[in-house]
Order: C-alpha cells, then structure tokens, then sequence
C-alpha cells in the first residue's frame, strides 16, 4: 500500500483503477522497475544523518545555555561554521558536561577576546588614539560591512554597563548602517544604545567612537589581564575615571531597548500583498493610510514592537494568519530607523513628556486664539513639541516646533512640522526666532516651567501672545517678573490634567505690551 501511495505520485495517471492488483504486478506490467529500485537500493547514509542530529543537539544547547552572548566573534565564527557543516562532537553526556564546563571557564577569556578584537581594530593611522589604551574617543579602521568590530564594541559596552550583550545572529550593526544611510548620517556624529556610545561613521570604513570615561578605564583594565605591563595603571583606573566623567558623553536618560527588540522592529516593513492590501481597505485602509507589516510569525513578536507602534499613533488590525498590521496617518518608517539607532524611547520624567491630549489642549488651543488674530506675516511657535499635540492647532507652514528629543523630532517631521531638534532655552536668539505667538507645555521639574516660559516671553514680538499649560507655582512666578510689561491672566486650578500624572495645572495668558 505505501508502494501505491509513493507510485500515484511519481506516476499519477498510470496507475490501473482497481487497487486488488499488488504493487508488484502494476509495477511489472507498466515497467516502474526504477520506481523500487529506488525504494529498495538507495542507501541510507548513517553517520551524516546522526552528524546533523548532533549538530542540530548542539544548536539547541548553545541558544538555551546563551554561551554564544560570551563569545568573540570568532568563536561565534567557528561554532556556526561548524554547524553547518555538521562537523561537531558527538553529543553524549561526557562530551557534552566536558564542553559546558570548558565553556564556563572560558567566559572570562572570551570576554577579554572581544575586548582584544575591538583593540586590534583600533586604527594604528590616525595620531589621536593612543597606542597603549582606550581613550574615551578613539577610531577604529576597516569597519565595512558586516561590521563585525562594532557588534564586539557595542557588545562589551552593553556587558560592562550590566545589560545583555549584541544577539547571537549579529546583524544588528548592519541594520544600524542601513538605517544611518537612509537617514543620511553619514559623517555625524549620533548616540546609539540608550547613549552608551556615540559613533561617526565615514563611507571609507573608519569608524569613530567615544565611550564613558569610566567603561574606557574598564575596558583597558580587562585589557590588563592580558597586557599587564602594557597599560597604564591611570588608564585602568576606574575611582579616577568616574570623577572625571566626560560631561558630553552623559545625555538626557532614555528608556533603552533590549538588542532582540530593536531587531524585532527592523521586521517592520510595508504591506505590499494584495491579500493584506485587500484585508486593510476592507479595514479602512485607503491612500490617506499607510499601511505596515510586522513581519514575523506569532511566536517570536515582542510585546515591546506592540507597544512601540502603539507609543507611535499606529492603529493594530488584525489581518487573519501570522501577521499583525498597522495603520498610521503619516510614515513612520524614519522615526522606526531613529528609534532603531538610538536603541531607545524617551524618557518620560527625563524629557518631561506629558502629551497635551484632549480637552486639556484643545482648550489652551481655544484660549490661544481668542486672543490672537491670525495672518499671512505671523509666525508661530511650540517650544516643547512632543508628539505635535499643541502644534496641531497652529498653522505648519508657520510655526516652529523646538523639541529636545531626537525620537519625538523624528515624529513631528513626518507629521510635517519645521523642526528644530535641540534645548528650547539654547536655541539661537535670532530674527528667525521671534514669535507673535506661542503656545506651549513647558518641562515642570525643578524650576523649568519658569526657566522656559521666561525664555519663550523674551522671544514674542511686542503685541505677541503666549499660552502655556503651568504648576500655579510657575504661574505667580511669571506674575512676579513680567506682570509690569505684560497682561497676564489664567484659568482656575485644573487636576488630573495629564494621564498617570498627579498634578494640578492652570492655563496661562501673557500679553506683552506694545
């Protein structure tokens, strides 16, 4: 019967009807002699098939026990050659409680590796990285495409700052190179991995890096288990380091992002299927919506893509079968690529992100109008642009958007707004930066609703009118200091005005004089 089976698929149309004929005589009598000879003559080759058993064992093993995250790349290199090949030990219980105990002392060594592979690459050209230790910025040469120096750099930095190393697949420095080419930054420098680092990268392969003061001394004093007489002890030194802390490499804190979840989002792509198009317009999809595709299966979607999208103003829809879609009024895919090289998402008390949503912002919008009558010369601003939940209400092809986050810039560019990625109170105090209007919600820690609605009143034209959503703290402060050049007014005390926030708010009024 499996003889019938196997031949009514090699042979589908010459098979007699009657199944009392034995496989035998139809084979006989229809000439299939080849048909069992291949059944009964093929050999079975033994040790190959117990080799790619054993090899697909050891996979298994080197992904649960994560050995592979301690690894140089070139041991990673050696493994994974020898996997495909099937080239590998046999996997019993003596070989396999030797490999794991030798991998267990061999984790220090490895770690010292990566450092030793990041250190060979350190360009011996250029006179300002120092031959003898890491410096807290240093260049490193032929970084080309994989890009395996940067995944061991980005790896020991992530391990010596307690967080988990580069994936084992080690693509995730292409994606990176890929994401700075479409946003063109070639040649600037940009913070990635939640800021551990900031890179440079230059289309001729050199690299350019600075790290924290305190992991370049723990970088050369790892160095030093293998080149003790080599590195100097003041470069090893960690105390000294952490108190000279290089000011520019501390950023504003962000929420990092594991390396697997960064990853996850690069999976991100365009609904181009006509099955998913056709699923979106039945959904609501139209060319006013842009659609993407998460495309992976089920099992290995984060939660932290889910909520990604959610943080960004995408709408799920559930399209059938393994994929998830999202519908979204303006492309994100730049933000997506932002996002990816930062290896994070703002922080919400370091940025003070406090979305101006619903009736709260509409109202301070209805406020700002009542009092302001538009026309072609007037210029617009929003000093603490968020999402775009205030700028919304005001004129984009004349207003200005400030925002200190480079993620929550990325989002207002791809909403259209004019951007100024950067510190409110630091931007240039030009023509170009004077306002008849501005509405805002200021940063209220420490003082800042004071520090930014000041700065934002020394930029309104005399006539200009500002609104901003203030603690009543800042409100009587502001009174103090310009009630004598201004006419200032405000709302009652409004609670609960930010979602997950306790804080009380009032809508502020400034005139300026004329």
């Amino acid at each position: 019967m499996v003889l019938d089976v196997f031949m009514n698929e090699r042979y589908p149309h010459s098979l007699p009807g009657s199944v009392e004929h034995s496989s035998t005589m139809i084979a006989k009598k229809n000439g299939y002699q080849e048909a069992i000879s291949d059944l009964t003559n093929k050999e079975i080759d033994i040790k190959k098939a117990l080799s790619r058993l054993d090899a697909k064992y050891w996979r298994a093993l080197i992904q649960s026990s994560e050995v592979d995250s301690a690894m140089s790349g070139k041991q990673q290199d050696e493994w994974r050659l020898m996997l495909e090949k099937g080239d590998v030990p046999a996997f019993d219980m003596e070989t396999v409680t030797a490999t794991l105990m030798s991998w267990n002392m061999l984790r220090a060594e490895a770690f010292v590796d990566r450092i030793i592979a990041v250190w060979d690459a350190v360009s011996k050209e250029h006179v300002s990285n120092a031959n003898s230790h890491f410096q807290k910025s240093f260049i490193l040469s032929d970084c080309k495409y994989p890009h395996e120096v940067l995944n061991e750099l980005r790896s020991v930095v992530s391990i010596i700052e307690g967080k988990e190393p580069m994936s084992r697949d080690r693509m995730g420095s292409n994606q990176l190179l890929n994401d700075v080419e479409r946003l063109g930054r070639f040649g600037q420098w940009i913070w990635v991995d939640g800021n551990a680092l900031a890179i440079k990268f230059h289309k001729k392969g050199t690299l350019h890096a600075k790290v924290n003061a305190v992991v370049a001394a723990k970088m050369n004093d790892v160095l030093a288990m293998r080149f003790m007489d080599a590195i100097p002890g003041p470069s090893r030194d960690v105390k000294r380091a952490s108190r000279k802390e290089n000011a520019e490499v501390i950023q504003s804190k962000e929420d990092c992002l594991a390396f697997n979840d960064v990853e996850a989002l690069g999976n991100i792509v365009r609904a181009h299927s006509s099955h998913t198009i056709r699923a979106l317009r039945q959904k609501g999809f139209c060319k006013e919506n842009i659609g993407y595709l998460y495309n992976t299966s089920n099992e290995n979607r984060t939660p932290v893509v889910l909520d990604v999208m959610e943080w960004l103003g995408a709408e799920s829809i559930e399209v059938g079968g393994e994929h998830l879609c999202w519908r979204s009024d303006v492309d994100i895919f730049d933000v997506l690529a932002e996002i990816r090289i930062r290896g994070a998402l703002p922080n919400v008390k370091s940025y003070q992100f406090y979305p101006s949503k619903g009736q709260i912002g509409e109202r301070a919008a209805d406020i700002f109008w009542s009092h302001v009558e538009d026309a072609e010369s007037k210029r617009y601003c929003e000093p603490n642009g968020g999402h775009g939940d205030l700028a919304q209400y005001l004129p984009k092809d004349r207003t200005k958007v400030v925002e200190l986050s480079p993620v929550n810039a990325a989002i207002l560019k791809a909403k259209g707004f004019d951007v100024h990625c950067g510190d409110f109170l630091s931007l240039p105090n030009t023509e170009a930066s004077q306002f008849d209007g501005i509405l805002m919600n200021p940063p209220f820690h420490d003082g800042a609703a004071f520090a930014h609605v000041t700065e934002a009143l020394t930029r309104l034209r005399a006539g200009g009118v500002l609104v901003a959503i203030v603690p009543s703290s800042a409100r009587a402060r502001v009174q103090k200091a310009w009630g004598m050049c201004a006419h200032i007014t405000h709302t009652e005390t409004i609670s609960e005005a930010f979602a997950g926030v306790n804080v009380s708010v009032e809508i502020m009024t400034v005139i300026v004089n004329e």
